[in-house]
């Protein structure tokens, strides 16, 4: 017999002042212990300081 683990995916978006900071979140996430954990920096998808 085969088993699978699945995961159903999300995320959380964080604002931190640092890398650091965003790390020991993510540490702290449950799925860290056994899965993946990614940490990624996001940048604004527009500028609106022209409009």
């Amino acid at each position: 017999m085969t088993y699978m683990l699945l995961m159903i995916d999300g995320f959380f978006i964080v604002a931190c002042d640092t890398r650091e900071a965003a790390l020991a979140i993510a540490e702290r996430c449950p799925a860290a212990e056994w899965g993946t954990v990614e940490v990624r920096s996001l940048a604004p998808c527009h500028d609106d300081s022209n409009a």
